[in-house]
């Protein structure tokens, strides 16, 4: 979301990697150096024409597609089963979600991002179909939420995917998203990021043992790493 190539390439030499959220962003973080292969599109965009071309484009130079709908699913679906490209999914996981507002909380009831839990085995049984490699489920709960609301996101991804894992065959990674905390206000007590990666190799350890299935782990801490970076 930032316009600035200096900073999109301060970051990206810091070693992380961008979330997208438009194919125009794509387009902005390419122009500043950023090979597509560093770059994840998460988008509420079903793209036609010239727009679809670029995404196919961008998808096969690397580029993560973070399917937000079965929509989104079928759109892609013939071309990365021809082209051998696995895809992401985002899932919105009914319950649990955080953020210091309505409009913040990703998960509420009434949010509109990811596929809702209640239509994922539908939409995990299309991928299959389809010959669609599903190799990394997403989930972001809001921005701003509480460490145990984080805690809890974590235990119920493990436990969607542990209930769906026989329909995720080339399942190798989790997204847990963003909403990290930071202290903006005095009155505010900023998250431990230390003390939530523990827990999540803890849990994602003890899925190991369970499953014997090993996941990476991914978050997005874009607030954490610049909401004190400035003042207006």
């Amino acid at each position: 979301a930032n316009s600035t190539s200096a900073i999109l390439q301060l970051i990206a030499n810091q070693g992380f990697g961008l979330d997208a959220s438009s194919l125009n962003e794509v387009r902005r973080a390419i122009m500043a150096g950023i090979t597509p292969g560093r770059i994840t599109l998460t988008t509420q965009e079903v793209p036609s024409g010239k727009n679809r071309d670029d995404l196919y484009s961008f998808m096969q130079q690397g580029m993560t597609y973070n399917a937000c709908s079965i929509r989104q699913l079928q759109l892609v679906a013939g071309f990365t089963a021809k082209q051998h490209i696995p895809v992401s999914i985002r899932i919105h996981p009914s319950e649990g979600g955080s953020g210091e507002s309505l409009s913040r909380d990703t998960a509420n009831p009434y949010a509109s991002f990811g596929i809702h839990l209640s239509q994922l085995g539908k939409a995990l049984r299309f991928a299959q179909e389809n010959h669609v490699s599903i190799f990394q489920l997403h989930q972001h709960i809001g921005s701003g939420g509480s460490p145990s609301r984080w805690q809890g996101a974590i235990d119920r991804m493990l436990s969607i995917i542990e209930h769906h894992l026989h329909l995720l065959p080339d399942l190798t990674s989790i997204n847990l998203g963003g909403g990290l905390k930071e202290a903006r206000m005095p009155d505010e007590e900023k998250v431990q990021p230390s003390i939530l990666g523990k827990y999540a190799a803890e849990q994602v350890k003890a899925f190991q043992r369970r499953t014997n299935r090993k996941l990476s782990v991914t978050v997005e801490p874009g607030t954490y790493l610049v909401a004190n970076a400035g003042i207006v």
